[in-house]
Order: C-alpha cells, then structure tokens, then sequence
C-alpha cells in the first residue's frame, strides 16, 4: 500500500477521532440520557479503530516506508486495549473520583497517538495538517470545558 493512502487513512481516522470524541465530552455536560446511548456507540467505534491502527502500522513496517509513521499507529492501538479492558470489560471508573494511577497512562496514551499521527499528516500538505491539528486542539479545549464541569 502506498505511503500516502496510508496516511490519508491516517487523516480520516484522527479527525473521527477527534471530532466524535468532542461530540462526546460535549455530551457528558449536556448530552442527557440519549448522549450516553452515542456516547457508548462512539466509543466503541473510536476503540475498534485501533484495529485498523494496528494494520496500518504493520503496513508501513513491512513496507519500509519511515518508522515515525508508526509510533502513532501504536500507540493508538495500545490505547484501544487499554480503553476496552478499563472502560468496557472490567468497567473502572477513574474519571470521577480520579485514579491517577489509570487516568495518566490513558491520557498519555491517547493524546500521544493523536499527536504523532496528527504529525505524520504533515506530508499530505499544509491543508490536511492544519485541520487536523485544529480538531486535535479543540478536541482538548472540549475535554477541559468537560472537566470544568466534572465530567471529564
């Protein structure tokens, strides 16, 4: 597979990402009973992404192509576990209160693997990178509003 169709899928996957997981934060402050039900579906879908992470990650190994391409892909993927073990097998809550001890590894895990896929998109020109990181940092500016309203 081409390196460029690797990382259009790479644009494509960040800005779901990004955009269904500020849709989320929003939804934790205002989304009601329904916002829960979309909350749960986007979740899911942004974990089952790692999936496609993972492959893509592999590809770009077998393939040769620059190794920093990877690091986003998986980490992402280890991020995914670790979301599907924490939030949906054994279903801990480290949000509220917070445990640190889950709560600093998630985020690392998940605002890494954004920013260095985000990254990765620079060679797809300035356009797509940009957007990109504007949807990454409003993601965040959305997380914060959540948190300030202890829903984080």
């Amino acid at each position: 597979m081409e390196l460029m169709t690797i990382l259009w899928l790479f644009f494509i996957i960040v800005n779901w990402i990004n955009l269904s997981q500020s849709l989320n934060f929003y939804l934790r402050v205002k989304g009601g009973k329904w916002g829960k039900k979309i909350e749960h579906i986007l979740g899911l879908i942004s974990i089952s992404l790692g999936i496609l992470t993972l492959i893509l990650g592999t590809i770009i190994l077998n393939e040769e192509y620059e190794f920093y391409h990877t690091i986003g892909a998986f980490t992402y993927t280890l991020f995914s576990i670790l979301c599907f073990i924490v939030d949906y097998w054994k279903k801990i809550e480290f949000r509220n209160p917070k445990q640190l001890k889950i709560l600093v590894p998630f985020l690392i895990f998940y605002y890494y693997s954004l920013l260095m896929m985000t990254i990765s998109l620079r060679e797809l020109g300035i356009f797509p990178w940009i957007l990109t990181s504007i949807f990454l940092f409003a993601q965040l500016g959305i997380a914060f509003y959540a948190g300030k309203h202890g829903k984080g």
